[in-house]
């Protein structure tokens, strides 16, 4: 999706704590983009929960995320946003716009589906899977994202792959950060 590839994970260890990324996986298949991240969060479980669902300042996550706002509730699970994101590698920069369905399937299962009519997208979904585990909570991130939008042929899906794992890794942090901020916890003084 947009933000998830943005809030999917990237692969290293902070000491002390800071986002662990225990696995990252990104391939392409045909325009088809698969990203699965497997991280843990040194932050509890509920806030993880509400930093997710805090589609008005999904930009507080991560520099890639340059918009996003909540558009209409349809119910108390399910809400419809609009999300604008965007990167840089090289000289290839570009900026995804998504109307989503984003859907809490339960309090441990997150869901958001891209309305391509709406999107330069053909298809994004993203599912994010939370499970508590030792104080802190395990992010299972899958996307699935088909750009709309001109990709350079040759070195164009190299950068973008390289780009998805560039924001994995801040979305990781930054959604850390903040729900360990909204627990009152403190923060990694080695924040990279």
């Amino acid at each position: 999706m947009k933000a998830i590839a943005f809030l999917a994970l990237a692969a290293f260890a902070l000491p002390a704590f800071g986002a662990r990324i225990d696995a990252l996986k990104i391939a392409r298949h045909g325009d088809a983009y698969k990203l699965y991240s497997n991280v843990y969060l040194q932050a509890p479980i509920k806030q993880v929960r509400h930093v997710l669902l805090d589609i008005n300042h999904w930009w507080w996550i991560s520099g890639a995320i340059l918009e996003s706002r909540v558009l209409r509730r349809l119910d108390a699970r399910t809400q419809i946003v609009y999300v604008k994101s965007g990167g840089c590698v090289a000289f290839f920069c570009p900026q995804i716009e998504q109307h989503e369905i984003v859907r809490e399937l339960s309090p441990d299962h997150i869901f958001a589906e891209a309305i391509p009519a709406q999107s330069n997208v053909r298809m994004s979904h993203t599912d994010w899977l939370l499970k508590s585990e030792s104080g802190g909570t395990r992010l299972i991130t899958q996307v699935l994202l088909v750009p709309d939008f001109a990709v350079p042929p040759l070195i164009g899906p190299d950068l973008i792959e390289h780009m998805l794992k560039q924001q994995s890794e801040s979305g990781a942090h930054g959604i850390e950060k903040l729900a360990r901020e909204r627990a009152g916890l403190p923060q990694n003084t080695n924040e990279r």
